[in-house]
């Protein structure tokens, strides 16, 4: 703020009636129950801290305190406690962006928004300028004056880039789901591989890929893998973990066995799923003379059964954990203990011909034990 602002800064009780919000505010909505637990606060204790207001053309616009000027007008009040100065809209912004920073309930998509908006006007009005031996295109500057990581400002602003691509291939709907952060985890597939770059953001909008960490491994796998491995892990027909060893197979026809080998495991893994979730209710319900503790019992051990037949795919599919033959053994229930058997028997082709390019892990031994407790 300059020297002349600060004189121009007073402290007043101003009439609700010529302040106005600001379009360029980046918090646009309010969540109903803190705002409900100010409205009680004002009610109760009144106003604990003053608005900040400046002066423009046309009355005094909130530079921060939004939420307190809109419980003061519900409650009817006529005026607020204000402090109000002379600075401009762009320095109005920097202070917004600084405090809105540091507080809750302002949206990734809100702040990205805001920075990369304030930014360009920054830029135009040739007050975000960076070196001229072409350094940090002016984010030190607005750092300066906001705070702001210059990272922050870099990921922000390269966001708000890749989210109007996105747009027209996902769609307003799914784009506005994916954070800054999404967008900085895939921007190195953009440029050698939109289409992948376009399923990943995709799959990760509609949560298939439920973190950023998955978001990131899925990225690294696909750099390093070759063009039928990588379509596989974006598609999200092949586990990141199996992808690796896949990808160590130098023969294409061969590796894109291995590949479909994958992909048809986890089509039977996600039919399993859906199959014993009608079963377990069937099994329960359907016994008449079962006591109200022995369908609970029975339904304990039938969710047991399912989670170990699941555990078994996915100690398989995710991490090439050497399963034991113990883990099989813990089943109660025939027809599934048969299904994690039969899904031993169905991985056995695809995992010895990984496990003999992957010396490390010992497949074999444990499906002969497997073969010989099954008979």
């Amino acid at each position: 703020m300059t020297t002349e602002a600060v004189e121009q800064v007073e402290h007043l009780d101003v009439p609700l009636d010529i302040i106005y919000p600001s379009k360029d505010n980046p918090r646009k909505t309010f969540d109903e129950k803190d705002q409900s637990e100010l409205r009680e606060s004002f009610k109760n204790v009144g106003q604990k801290e003053e608005i900040k207001l400046h002066k423009t053309d046309k009355g005094l616009e909130i530079v921060d305190g939004e939420r307190r000027y809109k419980v003061a007008t519900e409650l009817d009040w006529k005026t607020i406690k204000a402090e109000v100065s002379g600075i401009d809209d762009f320095e109005a912004q920097n202070i917004r962006l600084i405090v809105l920073a540091m507080r809750k309930g302002v949206s990734d998509l809100e702040m990205e928004t805001a920075v990369n908006s304030h930014y360009l006007d920054g830029r135009a009005k040739g007050i975000f300028v960076g070196d001229p031996r072409g350094g940090d295109k002016g984010f030190a500057e607005m750092h300066r004056q906001t705070g702001i990581a210059e990272m922050t400002i870099n990921q922000y602003v390269s966001a708000t880039q890749d989210r109007m691509l996105a747009r027209k291939e996902i769609g307003d709907e799914l784009t506005d789901r994916l954070s800054s952060r999404d967008f900085n985890a895939v921007r190195a597939l953009k440029a050698g591989n939109e289409k992948l770059w376009v399923l990943l953001l995709k799959r990760r909008a509609t949560r298939e890929i439920k973190t950023q960490r998955e978001l990131q491994e899925a990225v690294k796998t696909i750099k390093e893998s070759p063009t039928d491995v990588a379509q596989a892990v974006a598609e999200g027909s092949l586990d990141t973990e199996y992808a690796k060893e896949i990808a160590k197979v130098d023969n294409p026809d061969e590796r894109q066995k291995l590949v479909q080998s994958a992909i048809d495991i986890r089509k039977m893994q996600e039919e399993d799923e859906k199959r014993f979730k009608v079963q377990i209710q069937d099994m329960v319900e359907g016994d008449i003379d079962l006591t109200e503790d022995q369908r609970e019992a029975r339904l304990a051990a039938l969710e047991h059964d399912q989670h170990t037949l699941r555990d078994l795919q996915k100690m398989y599919l995710d991490t090439k954990a050497v399963v034991r033959v113990e883990h099989i053994l813990t089943v109660s229930t025939p027809e599934i203990m048969q299904e994690c058997f039969k899904f031993v028997r169905k991985t056995l082709e695809i995992f010895e011909s990984v496990a003999s390019r992957a010396p490390q892990n010992d497949f074999k031994g444990d499906f002969l034990e497997v073969s010989y407790y099954e008979q």
